[in-house]
């Protein structure tokens, strides 16, 4: 090997989609155990009305964004990296 700091594509599409989910699993029960008033969808699935939670701030639910939108660009690069590799190989 001749680089070594060279990892495989395999290494890549295992690791990005494994690590994703765990911490947006993390994150999401670090959500929901800590303290505030969840967002209205949630009241709207529960089907009641959020009336004793009145003053209390939202919880803000910015972290799983923030990893979704890093999943989607780290894919994006290794499925490009991919797609140029192999049209040089088949030219």
């Amino acid at each position: 090997m001749k680089n070594a700091f060279m990892l495989k594509d395999d290494f890549w599409s295992f690791f990005l989609p494994l690590w994703s989910m765990l911490f947006s699993l993390l994150s999401q029960i670090v959500f929901v155990y800590s303290p505030g008033k969840n967002t209205v969808n949630y009241y709207m699935c529960m089907g009641s009305f959020p009336t004793q939670y009145h003053g209390v701030p939202v919880k803000k639910n910015t972290v799983t964004f923030i990893v979704g939108f890093f999943c989607i660009f780290a894919n994006t690069l290794v499925f490009v990296k991919t797609l140029i590799y192999k049209v040089k190989v088949c030219l």
